[in-house]
């Protein structure tokens, strides 16, 4: 068997594990990667574009659904060279899988973050600026009730439709309590699988996240709605061992679930943008090549307004990025200006698409 040292996908582990110094060696689509944290981990190429990770000493066993996908001779393989199975993970090549087997963000102690334990997290990167008035407020009702709860405690729930800037709203909060803000999507984690159940995945995933969150790590469980398809008792238990998590807040687009069928939650509407000028401000920076002739942004601003909301921040760049797409232009380089008849067409199209959603909330 050939193995030569793979450049690129050593300089990406030598990032990764620092202060070790790796080194990738290839053949074929099977990697070796020597001199870590975990001793030697290997990355075996599986069909779909995935690639199977295991080391010495993996920090995570592989769940039970994802052991189901290796074939008996993989397992041999692994058995005969003493590999214990690790993390099924996506990759084009090793640097890639290296970057979704590990997610590495290290914090001041240098240690693996949450996001190495949980396959099914993933990191909130901000992505824009907490604009308005309204949602300041929200932030800080927010922040207060992540510092107050404890173990059992009621779970504050940010509540709002999509596109209203939830993770904007708890990147903030982050931010302003020092922390580093994690999802665990629970519609993810809830797939129908064959091997395990979507109640047996979730405490699986729960219980890794109390173990290995730090002291700095905020815990945002999306669609956290979905607990109600559980059957009553293990929705229930679903809730109290949310509640056992440090740091924790629900993402959710029902505001009757979080106000009504839940015992034991805060529920923090996220307000939109209040006016015009706020979101004059937002598509300022989003888009500031953007200019409205008229009353072209009064027509997108109401088009992306829901009452007792505001002004969607979503809607509102929405329909914003779908009028300049729709209008012929050919220098994307120089400012824009669209008018009323040219952002018609895309608050057509946008009030169609929300239609049945907002009829639904």
């Amino acid at each position: 068997m050939s193995w030569t040292i793979d450049p690129h996908a050593t300089r990406v582990a030598a990032e990764l594990f620092k202060p070790h110094r790796p080194v990738v060696k290839r053949n074929d689509s099977q990697y070796v990667i020597e001199a870590t944290p975990y001793g030697r981990v290997e990355l075996i190429s599986l069909p779909g574009g995935h690639f199977l990770a295991a080391a010495e000493s993996p920090p995570l066993a592989l769940p039970a659904v994802e052991q189901a996908r290796l074939s008996r001779d993989l397992l041999g393989h692994l058995q005969r060279n003493r590999r214990l199975q690790w993390k099924v993970v996506l990759g084009g090549d090793a640097a890639e899988a290296l970057h979704h087997l590990l997610q590495y963000d290290p914090p001041g102690d240098g240690k693996p973050r949450l996001l190495t334990w949980l396959p099914y997290a993933c990191k909130l990167i901000q992505r824009g600026k907490l604009i308005g008035r309204a949602r300041l407020p929200v932030a800080e009702q927010l922040a207060a009730t992540i510092r107050a709860h404890k173990d059992g405690d009621p779970l504050p729930a940010l509540v709002g439709p999509p596109g209203v800037g939830k993770r904007v709203t708890l990147l903030a909060v982050a931010e302003r309590l020092d922390m580093s803000a994690v999802e665990l999507p629970l519609r993810r984690i809830f797939t129908d699988r064959i091997l395990q159940t979507p109640m047996e995945c979730f405490l699986d995933t729960v219980l890794v996240a109390a173990k290995y969150a730090a002291e700095d790590d905020l815990i945002a469980v999306s669609d956290a709605d979905l607990t109600t398809s559980l059957p009553p008792n293990s929705s229930q238990q679903a809730m109290l061992e949310l509640s056992r998590l440090p740091n924790v807040a629900l993402l959710t687009s029902s505001g009757s679930w979080a106000t009504e069928k839940t015992p034991g939650v805060v529920p923090i509407a996220c307000a939109g943008l209040a006016d015009m000028g706020e979101a004059s401000g937002l598509l300022a920076i989003e888009e500031p090549s953007l200019a409205f002739v008229g009353p072209a942004l009064s027509m997108i601003c109401r088009a992306a307004s829901l009452p007792g909301v505001g002004i969607i921040p979503g809607r509102l760049l929405y329909l914003a990025r779908l009028a300049k797409s729709l209008t012929a232009y050919d220098d994307s380089s120089r400012p824009q200006s669209l008018s009323p008849d040219e952002v018609a067409p895309a608050i057509s199209i946008g009030q169609d698409a929300w239609r049945e959603h907002d009829t639904a909330v």
